[in-house]
């Protein structure tokens, strides 16, 4: 079975893609917020994206799209090193 999804009429295309490392943290998550909501009423319509700052805490935010910075590629280099440097390190103490 292969996952759809289907983005909203009038929404466009997110910004940013769940599994894509920010400044913020990992996104893991994407909300719509619709127009006529009461969330869009405080927060603004479109997009709200789930952040989760690290991987050591269950801790998550919810940030717009212009409220997160995206990493450079030697940023996301350095993270997914540090990352599977950590897993080895798990392994070897098995």
């Amino acid at each position: 079975m292969q996952l759809t999804i289907t983005l909203p009429r009038g929404y466009g295309i997110p910004k940013f893609n769940v599994g894509q490392r920010t400044q913020q943290g990992k996104i893991i998550g994407i909300e719509v917020l619709p127009h006529d909501s009461v969330l869009a009423k405080n927060c603004g319509s479109g997009y709200r994206y789930v952040i989760m700052a690290s991987r050591y805490t269950k801790e998550v935010k919810y940030l717009e799209s212009d409220q997160i910075t995206s990493l450079s590629p030697s940023e996301v280099e350095a993270e997914i090193l540090e990352e599977v440097d950590y897993y080895l390190t798990q392994l070897v103490s098995c």
